[in-house]
């Protein structure tokens, strides 16, 4: 372990007591022992285990106080549920004119060699117009990394004469025998985009261009992979998180949308990336917290994944998201036929604030309320027939229905509800539970959650 990651981790323990202290800490969602993390970077499979690695600051949990650089922390899992804390694996190098490693990904190279790229920055590279790619390769069980010695493995001047800013957040994925990479940004003057390249051996790059420029004014974070038939290209705006169905072509290099949406409603829910996993399924996992209007600061940790969800597309183009099944395990004490008052008084005198709940809902108006926010607002999703809202938050229904299969789950400060497998994630500070349903609740069922670790 080289010095830097052991000062980061000397710093890192320090502040575990504290944050492990704070009753409004999630449980069974991954999350650093302490301090700031947002976005996930680098989901990999490799030797039976799912590895994660995210940005992380380990000397503070309030952006911009203190001692504030990103360095990339690490956890694996062997079934995407429970997981296990490792060493930071990418620093800063300091020495090098780096003050931070931003998000990038992750693939194992042909020879078996695991190897990250991400996004680099430092005083005389501004994350405007002058950011870096950089490599590093790690060994077989993904824990001690080295930094590559050709870095930078891509910079600008790859682009000749296409000028791009804000230029970061590579993601990687595999056709054939070639290695691509798309990178989030905007053209100089232009709207937010990807940039394509192609790579024989993941260490040196060709720009292939931009194969898709939308709307708004920056693209951070983008996914482009295949599901089942389609292609989905996926991106954070500095609001919630986008997505195009339609198709890739690999010969005219350009992506052509089907489809529009959005991942998640709530801006709570950042920078998505995927796991590629067996038999073709696509899991996501985003960050949960914000910038701004997101966990306390102060707490001695901040910010924490969302749980898996596997995604499918139904024949509209439209992206759906369902809980991994796997997740079942955690389950504890189950409630059931909780639309009788009677039945609620166990789980309300508990004050059990870890939960999952599943509903059948008929009709077009309905309302389930689960308790008083500390700013005296309800925690409450409602149906109007036309959109769904949730805590303020206004949903429109694509196609409106008059049945509804409701997902939710509540970890501490930490809401995540899927209803017909559109999807709104919270940061919630409960004064108290108190549960009230109108309209046709066919079906509920809720149980007690178990920490994960």
């Amino acid at each position: 372990m080289n010095k830097a990651i052991e000062e980061a981790m000397k710093a890192l323990e320090a502040a575990i007591p504290k944050a492990q202290a704070d009753p409004d800490r999630p449980v069974f969602h991954m999350l650093p022992p302490a301090q700031w993390c947002n976005d996930p970077n680098g989901p990999v499979y490799h030797n039976g285990y799912y590895h994660i690695f995210y940005q992380h600051c380990p000397f503070g949990d309030t952006p911009g106080q203190g001692r504030w650089q990103m360095y990339w922390g690490h956890a694996r899992s062997k079934d995407l549920v429970r997981w296990e804390h490792l060493p930071i694996a990418i620093w800063p190098s300091n020495d090098l004119g780096e003050n931070g490693c931003w998000s990038g990904t992750a693939a194992i190279r042909d020879d078996g060699v695991p190897f990250i790229i991400y996004t680099s920055v430092g005083p005389n590279k501004n994350a405007k117009d002058a950011s870096e790619h950089w490599a590093a390769t790690g060994d077989p069980e993904l824990i001690t990394w080295k930094k590559h010695p050709a870095n930078p493995v891509l910079s600008h001047k790859a682009h000749k004469d296409v000028k791009i800013e804000d230029w970061r957040d590579p993601f990687i994925f595999r056709e054939g025998k070639k290695w691509y990479m798309v990178i989030g940004g905007h053209r100089v003057g232009g709207k937010g985009c990807i940039t394509l390249y192609s790579s024989d051996d993941l260490e040196k790059w060709e720009f292939l261009g931009i194969p898709f420029e939308g709307t708004e004014d920056n693209w951070e974070v983008p996914n482009l992979f295949k599901l089942g038939s389609k292609w989905v290209l996926t991106y954070s705006p500095y609001s919630t998180i986008k997505y195009y169905t339609g198709d890739f072509d690999l010969k005219t290099l350009k992506f052509k949308p089907e489809y529009q949406g959005t991942v998640d409603f709530s801006p709570n829910f950042y920078a998505m990336n995927c796991f590629q996993l067996e038999k073709g399924r696509r899991v996501l996992i985003a960050w949960i917290g914000a910038w701004e209007n997101g966990f306390k600061p102060g707490r001695g940790w901040a910010g924490c994944m969302s749980l898996p969800r596997e995604l499918s597309i139904l024949p509209s183009g439209q992206l759906v998201q369902k809980p991994i099944g796997e997740f079942s395990k955690l389950r504890a004490k189950h409630y059931d036929g909780l639309h009788s008052l009677q039945s609620l008084q166990s789980l309300q005198s508990q004050n059990i604030n870890t939960l999952e709940i599943q509903a059948e809902i008929e009709g077009e108006s309905w309302e389930m309320k689960l308790g008083t926010l500390e700013d005296g607002g309800k925690l409450a999703i409602a149906c109007s027939g036309k959109e769904i809202d949730v805590l303020g938050t206004k949903i429109p229904l694509e196609k409106p229905g008059k049945t509804f299969e409701l997902h939710m789950f509540l970890d501490r400060t930490v809401l995540e509800i899927l209803i017909n497998g559109v999807s709104c994630t919270k940061v919630v500070y409960l004064k108290n539970l108190k549960h009230e349903f109108s309209g046709n609740f066919k079906k509920i069922d809720a149980w007690k959650i178990k920490s994960i670790w």
